[in-house]
């Protein structure tokens, strides 16, 4: 398959790269608790340390190892939002809403020009690297959340705001390697705008195509698996019971 990296390192350089990440999580969160210094920094500078320092890992066989396990990421996203509170949200919509939007573009932009301005490359450059930054990591916060008791309402509009933010952040990276080349794969939707109309306003075009298939293709999902679990009595298994005192758990932490 296209695109797919192989094991070419064998799946013993794999597994070892594995138990290297996995000790290096339980040496951070340890020391963590030990010192009260935040999870999070502690699992970068391990991570460099095993990285480019001692080169236990090395970059190909990272990358080939995030290419298959990026996926549990999303179980950290998904409990985030098991446990965030529909009427808190409704109550800060309008600020969340400005900071997922807003926000996110204001900072993607003032980064991009910065970057454009002190190292002398086009805008479109200075806008990627923007773009690259203006995105709030949940993984940072969700564990500093859980470490230190803050405000519920102030947990739920930074969380929600990085949850949200985090995919168009993306989206915002790919409008910007569309501007810097138009030719990449999955620009065709936007080509007879791009004919007529230039390449700004074809790149806001994708920009809007991108959210707009991307929330049709999240509700369409969404409203299956409400459904699926109302159908199934899905609520009453004990893997759902499971969640909700796991997530509960984390938020009195």
């Amino acid at each position: 398959m296209s695109g797919v990296p192989s094991f070419e390192f064998g799946i013993e350089t794999i597994a070892l790269a594995s138990l290297v990440v996995l000790l290096s999580g339980i040496l951070a969160m340890l020391i963590s608790r030990k010192t009260k210094f935040p999870y999070t920094p502690l699992l970068v500078l391990l991570g460099v340390l095993v990285g480019p320092v001692l080169t236990l890992i090395l970059p190909q066989t990272a990358r080939l190892l995030f290419y298959y396990v990026r996926a549990f990421g999303l179980f950290l996203l998904f409990a985030a939002g098991f446990d965030l509170k529909l009427h808190v949200l409704k109550r800060h919509k309008l600020v969340i809403g400005l900071l997922d939007t807003v926000g996110l573009l204001g900072t993607a932009i003032l980064a991009g020009w910065f970057f454009s301005w002190a190292f002398g490359v086009p805008f479109p450059v200075g806008f990627l690297f923007g773009a690259v930054v203006s995105g709030t990591d949940p993984a940072t916060l969700i564990p500093l959340f859980q470490e230190h008791e803050v405000p519920k309402d102030m947990e739920t509009i930074i969380i929600t705001e990085a949850i949200f933010n985090g995919p168009l952040a993306i989206i915002l990276t790919m409008v910007a390697l569309f501007l810097i080349i138009p030719e990449i794969p999955g620009y065709a939707p936007v080509e007879p705008v791009l004919q007529g109309a230039g390449l700004y306003a074809a790149a806001i075009f994708y920009f809007l195509y991108q959210i707009f298939v991307s929330a049709l293709i999240g509700a369409v999902i969404a409203y299956v698996a409400y459904q699926a679990i109302v159908r199934f009595s899905l609520y009453r298994s004990s893997y759902f019971f499971l969640l909700k005192a796991s997530s509960f758990r984390a938020g009195m932490q």
